[in-house]
């Protein structure tokens, strides 16, 4: 695969065929290249002291997650994000979108979800799902744990399916007003959340609007893609070896 980087340092690809990734939360540069010799083009190389690792990748990959604990063949994902951040410089956080979005089906992309964490349970017999503590758990805990504040607007969206699947149902009832109106970009809901002895693993479906802006048609300006999304992060009382610079 040939890539490139645009002047925002998105890195492209060639969607004509999918891209073998591995990654886990953890990877430093170097065993991310050594795992994706792919990416020796784009001459990665350790950041200075304080840096952190930036890769969006915006191309069809066949994703693999291996952090050492945690194993799951994720399948084909449209783009991906790589991330460092405070608490590990480099790979910190792993974002992806599955390549299936279904347009104005809201049910069809929260069964993918559903789909995609039965193999996630099966491939991992060892998570945890902690919807409960989540939704329940004290300040002190969700800080410990995520690095979650309950006042934070991520813990009012996790939903079960069912309750997705109304939300999505109401929003299209009511004309999808507060995306065609211009208010927001887009509206989500997060189904499911694990946790394992390093990562953190959350997925959801969002909607955003089609492509165009004024240019679309009424008929156009209604039809909403639903993306299933999905991220590992390093768990916030997780502490690894700063990556060698």
């Amino acid at each position: 695969m040939t890539l490139k980087q645009d002047i925002n340092g998105m890195v492209i690809g060639d969607d004509r065929q999918s891209q073998r990734l591995v990654v886990g939360v953890g990877d430093t540069v170097a065993r991310l290249v050594e795992r994706n010799p792919f990416l020796k083009e784009l001459g990665l190389v350790p950041g200075k002291s304080g840096e952190l690792l930036r890769l969006p990748l915006m191309t069809r990959l066949d994703l693999r997650y291996e952090d050492g604990d945690l194993n799951f063949d994720v399948g084909c994902v449209i783009r991906a994000n790589i991330d460092g951040n405070a608490q590990f410089a480099d790979a910190a956080f792993i974002g992806m979108k599955l390549c299936e979005e279904p347009l104005n089906d809201w049910n069809a992309a929260v069964d993918l979800a559903k789909q995609v964490m039965r193999r996630f349970e099966q491939q991992n017999p060892q998570v945890k799902d902690i919807r409960a503590f989540y939704l329940s758990a004290s300040e002190a805990e969700l800080q410990r744990i995520g690095g979650w504040k309950r006042s934070t607007q991520e813990l009012h969206t996790l939903l079960t399916p069912e309750e997705a699947k109304a939300k999505f149902a109401r929003e299209a009832a009511a004309g999808h007003e507060e995306i065609v109106s211009g208010r927001r970009n887009g509206t989500s809901a997060l189904i499911g959340i694990y946790t394992s002895e390093k990562a953190i693993f959350q997925i959801g479906v969002s909607k955003t609007a089609n492509f165009g802006g004024n240019n679309l048609s009424e008929a156009q300006r209604q039809t909403m893609r639903y993306e299933v999304s999905m991220h590992f992060r390093l768990r916030h009382d997780v502490k690894l070896a700063p990556p060698p610079r």
